[in-house]
């Protein structure tokens, strides 16, 4: 997440309410990257989809969609935090505690690691299945074990201090900017939750 924010991204966080999406990304011409993701998700699944939409913005900003997208982003996602001429190597003859051991180096879960190694073509397709199932047996799915810590987004914090403590604007103001309720906002993005409002 911060390597995202350094390039100049902006990552914040959602309660989108549903399961079913992820993230959202946008990218108008002219602004900055911006990745809203979905806060019900794990740490570990939070990293792996910023990577899938950090994906669809290099490969495919700009293009009609097509029905290869989600796999092209996974594919940018598995190569950027998996690199596989590193991660090749730590996948030979993969079991899970194998897998285990690799998630808090590679911080992904364990269930992408288990994808990577099949897209790699170090185990087949059936011993890919057995092994989700394996772990959803043992109840690793969706909650794994050996949670990793959450990493925070900090730019849209950054800027909200900035325009509150030195620029002298309201909570009033900028929730109005923002176009959401000022207690909304407060929560979502001031580093400082206690904050009163002014």
């Amino acid at each position: 997440m911060n390597a995202v924010e350094l390039a100049g991204g902006v990552v914040a966080r959602q309660n989108f309410e549903t399961h079913r999406i992820n993230a959202i990304s946008v990218w108008h011409p002219g602004s900055f990257p911006l990745f809203v993701l979905n806060e019900s998700l794990i740490p570990e699944r939070q990293r792996f989809v910023l990577a899938h939409e950090l994906g669809h913005m290099v490969i495919h900003e700009g293009e009609p969609p097509r029905e290869t997208a989600e796999r092209e982003a996974d594919l940018f996602a598995e190569e950027l935090l998996m690199p596989a001429v590193e991660i090749r190597p730590q996948l030979d003859s993969i079991d899970l505690r194998k897998v285990a051991a690799l998630k808090p180096f590679c911080k992904v879960p364990m269930q992408s690691l288990v994808l990577r190694a099949e897209h790699l073509g170090l185990i087949s397709t059936s011993r890919c299945r057995s092994l989700h199932a394996y772990m959803n047996k043992l109840g690793n799915l969706p909650i794994e074990p050996n949670p990793l810590e959450r990493e925070e987004p900090s730019v849209m914090a950054d800027i909200l201090s900035v325009h509150l403590d030195d620029n002298g604007f309201t909570t009033k103001e900028l929730a109005a900017a923002l176009g959401m309720p000022a207690e909304d906002m407060m929560s979502q993005f001031s580093r400082d939750k206690g904050r009163p409002l002014r």
